[in-house]
């Protein structure tokens, strides 16, 4: 087992374009952190807010499929509570 393994770091790679590190390393001069830093706090920032529509989006499916196996029940209790026409 490697060390970033047990400390619970994962190595990812990542290229970016002369541009685009030129960029974000002025930015991080100017901010005074470092890539790497401002990257998995850009990171993590995407991840959560994309995680949140995802949870949003299955909540929102479990409680459809809650409201209508309640009102699938509720149907089939009116209709058992209902009495024959002949017997009013």
């Amino acid at each position: 087992m490697s060390i970033e393994d047990r400390e619970g770091r994962h190595p990812r790679s990542l290229r970016l374009t002369t541009s685009i590190n030129s960029r974000l390393v002025s930015l991080c001069e100017h901010l005074g952190v470092t890539p790497n830093s401002y990257l998995l706090q850009a990171i993590g920032k995407s991840i959560t807010a994309d995680e949140m529509h995802f949870k949003i989006g299955q909540s929102s499916d479990d409680m459809s499929k809650v409201f209508k196996a309640v009102s699938e029940m509720m149907k089939e209790d009116t209709v058992e509570k209902q009495l024959p026409l002949d017997e009013i």
